[in-house]
Order: C-alpha cells, then structure tokens, then sequence
C-alpha cells in the first residue's frame, strides 16, 4: 500500500504530472523526460513509489511513441524491476516493453512478455478496469503488427480496407480471452 504523501509533496506534484501528461499528450517527449526526472526529485526517499514509477512510464511511453526504442526498453525495464510484480503498473511495462521488441524486430522476446500479460491480467481486480486495460493492450498489439506488417511487405500494396476487416471479425467472433490467446500463440 503506498503511503500517504504529504500535502506539500502534493503540492508539488500535481502540477508537475498535468505538465507531464500534456508533454506526452502532445508528442514532447524531452519535456516529458525532463519533467518525470523533476517528479524524480520529489521522491528521494521512495524509489519504489507509484505516482514516481508511473509518471516514469509516461515519460518512456512517450519515448516510445516517438521511436526511442533503445531508452524506452531500459525505462520499461526498470519499471518492471521496481514495481510489484502482481499490479497493473507492472503489466502496463510490460505490455509497453513488449511492444518496443517488436519494434526491435525482436517477436521471441515480445511473444514471452505478451505471454507473462495474459497471464497476469486477471491480477486487476476491477473489472472495468481489467477490460479496458486489455483493449487498450489489444488495440496497440493491433496496431504494432499493423506496422510490422506494412514494413515487412516486399510485393504489392496492403490494403487495409482488408486488415481492419480481419480485426474487427477477430473482435467479434472472439472473446477477450480467446483474442488474448491468439496474441499469445
């Protein structure tokens, strides 16, 4: 359980997180590692506490985003390291991790930590909260394979009227957990 921070850490804080949401919001991704290394200073005592790591992982998701591959994997990492193996924050690094490596062209180690997702995902109690995390994570692995298959494509034009055909037949003739079986086979 996190402890309770003090309201003039709050005081502090708050502004700096609405900064840092729009930094990634709005693609600035030096702003927001520049603001998440600020909130860092807020939290000397307590590496390991929840509003440092996820503002951490908005900093390197915004990274991400923005194709810095090599510094978003070791962002994920970490948060992985330093989080809970049993909380949400640790499967949203790792769903992010994942989604760097198959940006690094690395689908071994993204299909293990994809795998380590799916199994874990039933670890959020709340169900609101579990189905729109897996949307989300299923929406973005869509995506990324997407992407992977339009720069992997040698001969003729995809057409993507085709592929969002096969994805919103995949949503609709599967559940959550067959969608999530199939992203893990």
């Amino acid at each position: 359980m996190p402890s309770k921070l003090p309201e003039e850490l709050l005081a502090k804080l708050r502004p700096l997180e609405a900064q840092l949401k729009t930094a990634t919001r709005t693609g600035e991704t030096e702003t927001a590692i520049e603001i998440a290394g600020r909130i860092q200073s807020l939290f000397d005592h307590d590496r390991r506490h929840f509003r440092l790591l996820r503002a951490k992982l908005w900093a390197f998701e915004s990274a991400l985003d923005t194709n810095r591959l090599t510094y978003a994997e070791s962002g994920f990492e970490g948060i992985r390291k330093l989080a809970g193996k049993q909380t949400k924050l640790y499967l949203e690094a790792s769903a992010l991790l994942s989604i760097c490596l198959l940006r690094q062209n690395k689908p071994s180690d993204a299909k293990k930590i994809i795998r380590d997702v799916v199994k874990k995902v039933n670890n959020i109690s709340s169900d609101r909260t579990r189905r729109r995390f897996q949307k989300r994570f299923v929406n973005r692995i869509e995506e990324e394979c997407i992407l992977v298959a339009m720069f992997n494509t040698s001969d003729g034009d995809m057409d993507m009227g085709e592929i969002h055909e096969k994805a919103v037949l995949l949503i609709q003739q599967n559940s959550d957990a067959e969608i999530f079986k199939l992203i893990g086979n």
